[in-house]
């Protein structure tokens, strides 16, 4: 047996051996505690007393610092079932909160339950939930813990409580007791009343009690003596006394008083001091003022004293505490001296504004505006019906209808007594979100969700704001009316940051806020402004002033103050604490666990349950550890719910994963919290060998997908950008760096050389690559000349490949990065950088291989560029820290917007125009930091690097100042993507299509803010952190594995491009060797240009260089191009081809332009026919000449144009291919895969799973069957299925065409067997020709697709269907005639109305410039020397310690 098994052992003997001592008890024993019947339900429950009683004797539960703290008496236990308590109180109390504690004891088996589930009652029958709290934490090797679960749900009268405790599960499998039920150990049940009163060694009260303490009386003298007997005081005799209220909901305090009363001849003295302490859990209470009273004890007659707190920024707290010390025995000169004293006390009064608010509220208690004007204004009233309000109003006041049953309908309902009343008294109404009245003049037309529609300003005057000055109202649900000549507000999709850019142009605008007579309406529920997040603050300030004012007929009602839902941690020039940075650290880290965003098994279940349809609402729950990894964001813009709430985008992305890894194993070295260590190495664990998105084909060595790491596991698992897989691979270097562990080297290795030969020749990858393009090998794209200016997707790759170096001492790893970074700098230089949502980011990013790059090579160049790269970044900062958000030149990828209509329309800046005073800690400061904090160690420049540190530190602190506290756990401790530094609050452009300016992406934002700040704390980065990790045996395992390019190709084909902006391409199935590979392109499928037939570039010319390896004798060839007005996709402007013999001279063969005008038509392809003498030539040139942007009516015309071609065709020249080609090629083959539809295998039966049928669904299919030579068909036939309920419907027809090249087909014949769609048997048919026979090499099927499933389908409707088909036949004759007498295209076969040649003389190919030399001679070089084993250079490193001088020691 283990010691851990021993030490387990051991205490579940002592557990078992105290059953004498700790007695257990069977359900349904009742016992009193005080004034408490108790009863147990579910199990036996263990009590020390053997009574029930132990629940509630005021004994709190304790930690022992030997050990075994489940035995010392203080708790109660039940072992491996739900427990369900049941109390009586015996009378009804008013409860203002519930608590109960308990121990989590991993070597004693108890672990804190699940969850807590609270309900009351008034009669023992029927109970009502109360409030349910989730504490299913982690569940992990610790010394003991202890958790108090305490309600917030406000106050309520109950004389029953039931308290149901869900046990936390059965040991897990790392425990010495695997599968064994857990204990729930447990100790107090507290009922906190609205006052307690503790201490002294006995008290006294006024006539009301203990809530005497807040009656509204204050404390007076009488005259004829005896004062404290008036009932006007309460006190406590010989002891300090201990006074805790629980408020209603959270005040806002600006100053606490209280009285005391001094009568001599009693022996009654005032404390010696009083101590005001405030709380907003009732648990940890924070220090407000203590104030001392120094006033001698003399005879004399009765007095009294008021002690003030001094007035200080309001204070937000629903607990306050006072403390009251006891003034000590009674003096010498007292009759009798040395006896003890009493305290008397009378009210505690609470201090906020003054004002005068002559309005009546029809609200709950709850409401956030009510309690609101409660805090800020006297005067304040409140009722629960209309009707009540209106029979109490005094003349000419107002009355605020809240809508408290929202989002249903809020009832205006009145007698004829209530209108005659509102008329006669003058009175006004504010009322939210109604229902029609005609009397009362509201009408609207249904309801809508503001979506991404804001508030707009359309009465200046009336609201004291600017025209136009936009108001968030975040998933708000509004009553429609289009009518807005009375509106103060009005609902519009408009662009802008503070005001509407364009006004109220090309939107729908409702009215939101209008007065019509002695009535305004609002159409939603503004009074939710706290709760559900609403802002600017100040703007709703002056909202609420300008309501109130007219509500009550004053003209100038001072503005509210109160506490936002979330907000930052400190103001701009508040001083904070030494331990500032380690609390944001750790607050940051808890809110991973806290949020949930840490998944519990009981979220992943739901997720794994619910992939792609997961409820977008759905409430995660706190407990996870990693093994189950981590969800990504908040999302923000139309994703608010009608609460204010935000959406969950569940998801589990690689980065993200990665990325909280590397921040929790960082948060643990500098906090020393051992469940962050524990985590990171859980998703770590989980990302590289559990998920989905590190197996399958990424695990397979022989797979071109080897080491990549996929998106997403929802809709991404074939999907791979660069920019998420160099973020994922940095977070795990930074996470194995810090837990000190190699097991994962290998994979994060593997994954860095998977991106590298995905790279192009100048060094770029790329935003992207799926795993239908790497389905024919990787090498196409490690030949492909990429050009592509976006820090956002290159940046952090390239310090991967830097990293990867250092580690290895592999050149090309170091040459194309180098390659890439001169160039990327050089368009910095020229204004060239395609920005992605604003040029900081871009900036941001570039600054850490920049960084890296001096660590490896500090040249004057590479110092110069860091300098440039953290100057212009940095030369936004702020006093405050703060690096401003700005936009590049020209419109970015996902730039702002240009027109109303289009807010919201896809990802975008948090800004609308350069000025707006916004960070972005989703794009921008979260990798400066990183960045900054690199680059501050990177270069010998001693100048620079106390600059670079300087912006560092000030970003650091403005990152804590600005985290957020929030009393939800959604929030607490993390960083939104906006902030405005002026406001002081989160607030920016909220049009990003998903992840606008309240996201809380758990990797881009959280991860990496929290990561810089244990960085600085540590004093610390990460390229000293991971100079002990040893690649050298991985790269000596996978180097030669992965990057040998062992592909054969037909042909040598580059594609390069002339454009220095940002190039997107997309290749055919074939990638490069798409333009040669006999496939031409096809309209199939909703996205033509995707269907695999068709290779694309956006904003660029296209340069393609084809060897054909031999020479061949032509005088025509041609290729086909896609025009696609729906996908902005145009013909070239200009097409030419030259040929050459030896590679090097080339001449002008002939050159084609288009005249067809782009316009609004269907996808169609347009053939392009160069001719000239015959000549013979090797090496072929075509130059392809983009048109430019979209015209101004496209609806997209703010994004550049896209050419896509197919395939080159030349004269007598069939091209390799595979014999069988299917378009598209996701058809579900037969047993035999491609090769199905030839194998001799007929389909047999209507069975479509018996492997004898080939599928494809929804879409029309071209099959092209390379026979290899010429043969005689006189005949062709083919099977078919037709199953009604399954799905399966007949084509509608089947196209049979012939070639002799592969290129020009000809008809055959066409069969039709549109047969009804109809609910009979299954059912199968074969079709076959009838036509001369005809000699040909190449057949092409075109099957039609039948349609969708016909209206009366039992089960889907309209949904489209499947054609399957089985074996292809083929009949032979003899002597047919040929294909065609002549493939050769006349020059009356070529588009003249199309294509025409241009005035000017396009021959000087010298004029076509591609960039700079290529230098993948050096790469395939050392490649080479790789493969014949000389070349491998690697500096043998071991992990060994760090000095404490350069990095603090790891655990």
């Amino acid at each position: 047996m283990t010691k851990s098994k021993k030490i387990t052992a051991l205490c579940m003997a002592l557990l078992t051996a105290a059953a004498s001592l700790m007695t257990g008890f069977p359900a349904g024993l009742l016992a009193r505690a005080d004034d408490a019947a108790i009863r147990f339900e579910g199990g036996s429950v263990g009590s020390w007393s053997g009574t029930p009683r132990d629940l509630m004797d005021g004994t709190y539960g304790r930690i022992s610092e030997e050990g075994y703290s489940w035995s010392n008496g203080t708790w109660l236990r039940a072992e491996g079932f739900d427990l369900t308590i049941y109390v009586d109180l015996q009378q009804p109390r008013e409860i203002q909160a519930l608590s109960m504690g308990f121990l989590d004891e991993w070597e004693a088996g108890g672990r804190f339950p699940e969850y807590v589930r609270y309900a009351v009652s008034m009669d023992e029958k029927s109970y009502t939930d109360y409030d349910t709290v989730y504490l299913n934490e982690p569940y992990y090797p610790s010394g003991a813990r202890m958790k108090t679960v305490t309600t917030d749900a406000g106050s309520v009268t109950a004389r029953y409580l039931k308290v149901f405790i869900k046990n936390g599960g059965p040991m897990p499998d790392n425990h010495s007791s695997p599968g064994n039920p857990s204990w729930v150990f447990f100790d107090e049940l507290t009922v906190h009343d609205g006052i307690q009163i503790a201490g002294g060694s006995q008290q006294r009260f006024g006539d009301n009690g203990k809530e005497s303490v807040m009656d509204g009386i204050t404390g007076r003298i009488s005259s004829e003596g005896y004062s404290y007997t008036n009932g006007s005081w309460s006190g406590a005799e010989a002891g300090d006394v201990t006074i805790t209220i629980a408020l209603p909901f959270k005040r806002q305090i600006r100053s606490l008083s209280m009285g005391f009363l001094d009568e001599w001849q009693c022996g009654i003295h005032y404390p010696e001091y009083v101590e005001f302490s405030l709380s907003n859990d009732g648990k940890t209470f924070t220090a407000f003022d203590t104030v001392s009273i120094d006033d001698p004890w003399v005879e004399s007659p009765a007095r009294m004293k008021t002690v003030t707190t001094d007035a200080q920024a309001p204070v937000y707290a629903r607990y306050i505490r006072v403390f009251l010390k006891n003034p000590g025995a009674l003096p010498s000169a007292h009759p009798s001296a040395g006896g003890t004293s009493w305290v008397f006390f009378d009210e505690l009064a609470i201090s906020t504004q003054t004002s005068e608010l002559d309005v009546a509220f029809v609200s709950s208690e709850k409401n956030d505006l009510y309690q609101v004007a409660f805090d800020n204004y006297t005067g304040v009233r409140r009722y629960d019906t209309l009707s009540e309000a209106v029979l109490a109003a005094e003349e000419g006041s107002g009355i605020a209808v809240l809508a408290d049953a929202y989002p249903d309908l809020t009832a205006t309902t009145l007698t004829d007594e209530d209108y005659a009343s509102i008329e006669s008294k003058a009175l006004r109404l504010y009322i939210e979100y109604p229902e029609n009245n005609d009397r009362l003049g509201i009408a609207y037309d249904g309801t809508e969700v503001m979506g991404y529609k804001r508030a707009v300003v359309t009465d200046a005057e009336a609201l004291d704001m600017e025209n136009h000055s936009l108001l968030y109202v975040n998933g708000a649900r509004f009553v429609k009316k289009t009518d807005i000549r009375d509106a103060w507000l009005v609902s519009a999709k408009v662009v802008g940051y503070d005001t509407a850019t364009y006004g109220l142009t090309n939107c729908t605008p409702y009215s939101l806020l209008e007065v019509e007579g002695n009535v305004m309406v609002a159409a939603t529920k503004f009074s939710q402004f706290i709760s559900a997040g609403y802002a600017p603050y100040e703007r709703y300030q002056k909202l609420w002033s300008a309501v109130l004012s007219w509500l009550s007929g004053d003209e100038a009602v001072p503005a509210m103050e109160w506490q936002p839902v979330t907000r930052p941690a400190y103001s701009e020039d508040e001083v904070f604490g030494s331990d500032a940075y380690i609390e944001a650290i750790r607050s940051n880290a808890d809110w991973f666990f806290n949020s949930g965003f840490i998944l519990s098994d009981q979220d992943a279940a739901y997720y794994d349950a619910h992939r792609q349809n997961y409820d977008k609402t759905y409430t995660l729950h706190p407990g996870g550890d990693g093994r189950n990894g981590v969800a990504e964001t908040y999302l923000s813009g139309a994703s608010f719910q009608e609460d204010g709430s935000q959406s969950l985008r569940m998801v589990r992305r690689a980065d993200c994963n990665g990325e909280t890894a590397g921040a929790l194993a960082l948060a643990y070295q500098a906090t020393g919290e051992e469940l962050y260590k524990i985590a990171a190495y859980n998703i770590m664990n989980w990302l590289l060998t559990e998920s989905e998105l590190s197996n399958d084909a990424r695990a397979n060595p022989e797979s071109p997908e080897y080491g990549l790491i996929a998106w997403d596991d929802e809709y991404g698992a074939g999907s791979y950008y660069g920019d998420d897989n160099a973020r994922a691979i940095l977070g795990l270097i930074s996470a194995a760096s810090a837990l000190k562990t190699d097991e994962f080297d290998e994979r994060i290795l593997a994954a860095i050389l998977a991106n590298f030969r995905t790279t192009g020749v100048y060094g770029f990858r790329g935003d992207y690559l799926s795993s239908e393009q790497l389905k024919d090998g990787w090498e196409s794209f490690f030949n492909t000349a990429v050009i592509h200016y976006a820090p956002h997707f290159e940046a952090l790759m390239w310090a991967c490949y830097l990293w990867a170096y250092e580690k290895t001492d592999y050149e090309p790893l170091l040459e194309l990065t180098k390659s890439g970074i001169d160039r990327m700098m050089q368009a910095y230089a020229d204004e060239k950088w395609a920005w992605t949502n604003g040029i900081q980011q871009e900036r941001a990013k570039m600054i850490l291989p920049l960084a890296w790059l001096c660590r490896i090579e500090d040249t004057e160049e590479h110092r110069a560029w860091l300098d440039t790269m953290v100057t212009d970044l940095c030369a936004y900062q702020q006093e405050s820290g703060a690096i401003q958000e700005a936009l590049g030149k020209g419109s970015g990828r996902a730039g702002n917007f240009s027109s109303n209509d289009q807010y919201g329309s896809h990802e975008a800046p948090v800004i609308q125009q350069n000025g707006d005073p916004c960070v972005d800690n989703l794009y921008t400061q979260s990798f400066a930091l990183l960045g900054l904090n690199e680059a501050a160690a990177a270069s010998g420049d001693a100048e620079l690097t106390a600059r670079i540190t300087a912006y560092r530190n000030k970003l650091a602190e403005f990152f804590v100042r600005t985290q957020q506290v929030s009393d939800k756990a959604a929030y607490d401790g993390a960083w939104f993507r906006a902030f405005d530094y002026e406001k002081w609050e989160t607030y920016g452009s909220d049009g990003d299509s998903a992840w606008g300016v309240w996201a809380t992406e758990s990797g881009w934002t959280e991860a990496w803010i929290n990561h810089g700040l244990s960085m600085i704390v540590l004093d610390g980065n990460l390229w000293d952190l991971s100079a002990d990790m040893d690649m050298a045996a991985s790269f000596e395992k996978l180097g030669e594995a992965m990057l040998t390019d062992n592909t054969e190709h037909a042909y040598d084909i580059r594609m390069e491009f002339t454009s220095k902006e940002q190039v997107d391409r997309r290749y055919g199935s074939n990638g490069v060797d798409s333009v040669l590979d006999g496939v031409t392109g096809t309209l199939t499928g909703a996205y033509p240009y995707a269907n695999g037939t068709w290779t694309g570039f956006r904003h660029t010319d296209v340069v393609i260089t084809v060897n054909l390896k031999n020479a061949v004798t032509f005088s025509h060839m041609s290729m086909g191009f896609l025009e696609d007005w729906n996908n902005g996709i145009r013909l070239p402007s200009l097409v030419r081809f030259f040929t050459s013999q030896d590679g090097e001279n080339y001449t002008l063969f002939d050159y084609r332009d288009f005249s067809q005008t782009f316009a609004d038509r269907p996808a169609n392809r347009q053939v392009v026919t160069a001719s000239g003498e015959e000549i013979s030539a090797q090496y072929i040139k075509i130059v392809i000449s983009n048109p430019g942007g979209l015209p101004t009516e496209h609806p997209n015309k703010w994004a550049g144009s896209w050419l896509f071609f197919d395939e080159l065709s030349i004269e007598g020249m069939v091209p390799e291919r595979d014999p069988i080609v299917y378009d598209p090629a996701n058809v579900r083959f037969g047993n035999n895969g491609k090769e199905s539809i030839m194998d001799g295998v007929f389909g047999e039966s209507p069975d479509f799973l018996n492997g004898n049928w080939s599928g494809i669904e929804g879409t029309d299919l071209t099959v092209t069957i390379d026979l290899q030579e010429e043969k005689n068909i006189s005949g062709l036939s083919m099977g078919f299925l037709d199953q009604f309920l399954s799905g399966i419907r007949f084509p509608e027809y089947v196209k049979f065409s012939l070639s002799s090249d592969g290129v020009a087909f000809t008809e055959f014949d066409t069969v039709y067997l549109n047969e009804d769609c109809i609910n009979v048997p299954p059912r199968m048919k074969t079709i076959t020709t009838d036509a001369e026979p005809v000699s040909a090499r190449f057949i092409q099927i075109f099957i039609k697709n039948g349609g969708t499933l016909p209206d009366t389908h039992p089960d889907h409707p309209g949904v489209p269907t499947w054609i399957f088909f089985d074996e292809l036949e083929i009949e032979y004759a003899s002597d047919p005639p040929p294909v065609s007498d002549d493939s050769r295209p006349s020059d009356s076969s070529r588009p003249e109305s199309n294509t025409s040649r241009p005035e000017s003389d396009p021959s000087d190919i010298d004029n076509v410039k591609t960039g700079r030399t290529d230098f993948r001679g050096l790469l395939f070089a050392a490649a080479a020397a790789l493969l014949a084993g000389a070349g491998l250079v690697v500096r043998p490193k071991k992990r060994g310690k760090v000095s404490a001088k350069q990095y603090p020691p790891y655990r």
